[in-house]
């Protein structure tokens, strides 16, 4: 299934002279459940050792970072993201949503649950080396999806596994994988009834009930790994489908 042409590449106003030129920070502080603010404290202390000039956001409400990152897209060299996997999906379909601009480079800070995105990238979970790879400057570009007019870099799902990130939101405390484990536990004891979905692609056309629709860019979704060959640059979104569950 081939993914949208649009890419993007992964790596006080900040100088332009600096080794990352323009720079933008955004830091989720609610990431983790407010446990992301020190990884955010050390990520702009990195950032300040180097000498490395930038303009500082924190998120305020939900889309904060995505509509930061859109007003960003055509005066920024470099934008930093220090959050989870859903405020890196935010601030790229925010750069993604500006028709022509001159995209930024994105560096990744992982400071979420899952941080799945990073995982995949190979972006180290550590601030301090997080903060060393993006100041190495090598780039990679990936593939992204779309739906609905929105982009998405790692996963978007119907059905079950949606009732179930929905409600794994709701947890508190709890890691990636355990946080979706027990939200799937709680959901599947008063299993929803199923979807019946058509599902088209280059080739072929699904149509029937089913329990879970699943696009992935990624091999990983909600801190577990569902499609071990999803690679986010090759062209293709991989697609899982499961019947209902009994």
């Amino acid at each position: 299934m081939p993914t949208t042409s649009c890419t993007t590449n992964t790596e006080s106003p900040g100088r332009s002279d600096s080794p990352l030129g323009r720079t933008v920070l955004i830091a989720n502080t609610r990431s983790r459940w407010g446990r992301s603010r020190r990884t955010i404290r050390d990520a702009v202390q990195c950032l300040r050792g180097r000498s490395i000039a930038f303009t500082f956001h924190t998120t305020r409400h939900p889309g904060y970072a995505r509509q930061t990152a859109a007003q960003a897209a055509s005066d920024t060299d470099t934008l930093i993201v220090c959050g989870g996997d859903g405020t890196v999906n935010e601030v790229i379909d925010g750069l993604c949503s500006v028709p022509g601009a001159r995209r930024p480079r994105i560096g990744i800070i992982p400071a979420g649950s899952s941080n799945d995105i990073a995982r995949t990238l190979g972006i180290p979970l550590s601030p301090k080396a997080a903060c060393e790879t993006i100041l190495a400057g090598r780039t990679r570009a990936i593939d992204l999806g779309c739906i609905n007019g929105r982009y998405f870099a790692m996963a978007s799902t119907v059905g079950l596994f949606a009732t179930i990130a929905a409600e794994s939101n709701k947890l508190r405390g709890l890691s990636g994988a355990v946080r979706y484990v027990a939200a799937a536990l709680k959901v599947m004891a008063v299993m929803p009834d199923p979807w019946r979905m058509t599902l088209t692609t280059d080739t072929a056309t699904y149509e029937g009930d089913f329990g879970v629709v699943l696009v992935n860019n990624m091999p990983r979704y909600g801190g577990l790994l569902f499609q071990p060959a999803a690679d986010p640059a090759d062209g293709l979104l991989d697609v899982l489908l499961v019947p209902p569950v009994a």
